[in-house]
């Protein structure tokens, strides 16, 4: 846009809300999906990214972003039919840190026994869905690895929004993006593509979103 006088100015409300009430979405529920179909545990899924991320952001100080719905539907190993026509996944958020994984959604969407057992064995946290609350959790994220010189890496899915990105700062200004993202032992730790329901165990040979990478101070 040089040399003509236009500038583009971000705000952090959408305006278009500002100007029509938005449809209440479903409260539908999540159903547990059994490692007999997916094939592996929430907790072995939630190592292997860990142990591939651990790799990546070479600091034990790190946290990873999820904006990915089919993403996050898959790594939690769960399913939910009433959120989005045709594909069984829900609106969330996710994030990832070295000990314990975080769910941003409507916590009355999330009342099944076997799903809330399975996460409390994965230490999976559920916190209101938001950008807000994920602003909210990624400064105390911040402050609890403050430890490393103030500094810790974030890390993001290359999808995420600009709003998901602007709940990250303080951050560098400048990103870098990482290709090659997949488990090399077993198939890809976080599929890009919508879960299809199946009776019988899915594979994914596809890699992995690419991430970016934020150096963060607090």
């Amino acid at each position: 846009m040089a040399g003509i006088a236009t500038k583009f100015v971000a705000v952090k409300d959408n305006l278009v809300d500002k100007v029509h009430t938005p449809p209440a979405r479903s409260l539908g529920q999540l159903k547990p999906y059994p490692v007999s179909l997916s094939g592996e545990s929430t907790q072995s899924k939630l190592d292997r990214m860990r142990e591939k991320l651990g790799k990546i952001a070479r600091t034990e100080n790190w946290l990873y972003l999820i904006p990915a719905l089919p993403t996050i539907t898959w790594l939690l190993n769960y399913r939910c039919t009433t959120d989005i026509p045709f594909c069984p996944v829900a609106f969330a958020y996710a994030a990832l840190t070295p000990k314990s994984c975080i769910i941003f959604i409507n916590k009355a969407k999330v009342r099944d026994e076997d799903i809330l057992a399975d996460w409390k064995e994965a230490n999976v946290t559920i916190r209101p869905y938001g950008i807000d609350e994920v602003e909210k959790a990624v400064k105390e994220v911040g402050v609890q690895m403050s430890g490393d010189k103030g500094k810790f890496k974030i890390m993001a899915a290359r999808e995420a929004s600009w709003g998901l990105v602007k709940a990250c700062e303080p951050v560098s200004r400048s990103l870098r993006l990482l290709t090659h993202f997949r488990c090399l032992s077993r198939s890809s730790p976080a599929p890009s593509r919508p879960p299809r329901p199946s009776r019988t165990r899915l594979k994914c040979k596809t890699s992995a979103t690419p991430i970016s990478v934020m150096d963060a101070r607090w």
